[in-house]
């Protein structure tokens, strides 16, 4: 069990996961909210190994929660994960033919997918998402104000050597008519 945990990064609860019963990624698909509670599995890293255990597991998402028979009607609409069917609206619900206590099934699955509604979740993993870009692009720019910066200071000694050479070849080009005119 600890090489998928520690390959996750979530090696502090491998003792909390062998407590529950859990023997390997799959397992996780089938804990409830409260089994994650009481292993206090913090948000971010529930959702990362739900992910993982269902990439694995080579499962669609309602397969794992026993609605195998919506997955026509899901994929149809565009409806590929737990996230997208949070967002649905009732009309959505009715034109998927989905019956209520399938609806709240999905909903609550999609809940403890999701981490809304706890600590962090979702939102802690957007945030960390939007961090993360944000720290890229003002790598990306600082890199390109230094690149600008060194292509200034490049041109602008290409300019000055110009100048010199010009400078040079002035100063030589009068040394010499002086000395043709004293020849004279």
């Amino acid at each position: 069990m600890s090489d998928w945990m520690q390959a996750l990064g979530v090696a502090q609860y491998e003792s909390a996961f062998a407590n529950c019963g859990t023997k390997n990624l799959e397992d996780t698909l089938l804990l409830s909210e409260d089994e994650w509670k009481s292993m206090g599995v913090k948000n971010f890293h529930r959702k990362k190994i739900l992910n993982e255990a269902l990439k694995q597991s080579g499962k669609h998402w309602l397969d794992v929660c026993s609605l195998p028979q919506y997955k026509e009607a899901f994929e149809e609409m565009g409806v590929d994960s737990c996230a997208d069917a949070m967002m649905l609206e009732d009309d959505d619900w009715k034109e998927l033919k989905v019956k209520a206590f399938h609806k709240k099934k999905i909903l609550n699955f999609a809940k403890l997918w999701s981490g809304e509604g706890d600590e962090g979740g979702a939102d802690e993993i957007k945030e960390k998402e939007d961090q993360e870009k944000k720290e890229k692009e003002e790598k990306e720019k600082k890199e390109k104000e230094e690149k600008d910066k060194k292509e200034k200071e490049k041109k602008e000694q290409e300019k000055k050597e110009q100048e010199e050479k010009e400078k040079k070849e002035k100063e030589e080009k009068e040394r010499n008519e002086k000395e043709e005119r004293e020849r004279k």
